[in-house]
């Protein structure tokens, strides 16, 4: 199974550990859009508008997925589902996410329309930038 983090879940962050048995694939972007939110954790919804998002992708097994829908409070707190993101040698895969179940009025969110890739930073949500990796046009590639 493979699975998208872009937050606490990803390197260097302290929810980290429960990927330990994964296998790391690279960073990938979303080929969809969200909308992007934060109160003391990141969160995303699904959108037409919003921005894409810059993950990290991995394979687990299913002991490993229980574990993390026990983490993320799913299907009750977080939701997931299976969207597409785009690895940086142009390779669209299919990996779950998971999501908000809503917008709620607590959350900071935003829903400006961007045209190029956020990421989840200790300081929260930060444009993706990469001199290596050409986002924009891998993602126009898509349309």
């Amino acid at each position: 199974m493979l699975v998208a983090v872009y937050g606490t879940l990803k390197k260097g962050f302290e929810n980290h550990h429960f990927l330990k048995k994964a296998l790391f694939l690279g960073e990938a972007v979303s080929v969809g859009k969200f909308y992007l939110g934060h109160a003391s954790f990141p969160a995303v919804v699904p959108s037409k508008e919003g921005a894409p998002i810059a993950v990290e992708l991995y394979e687990v097994s299913k002991g490993t997925m229980k574990v993390l829908d026990r983490l993320e409070g799913y299907p009750s707190h977080y939701n997931r589902g299976k969207f597409l993101f785009k690895l940086n040698d142009g390779k669209t895969v299919e990996a779950w996410l998971y999501y908000y179940r809503h917008i709620s009025s607590w959350h900071d969110w935003d829903t400006s329309d961007y045209p190029f890739p956020w990421v989840w930073e200790k300081e929260g949500w930060v444009p993706y930038y990469s001199s290596e990796v050409p986002w924009l046009e891998l993602l126009k590639e898509e349309k």
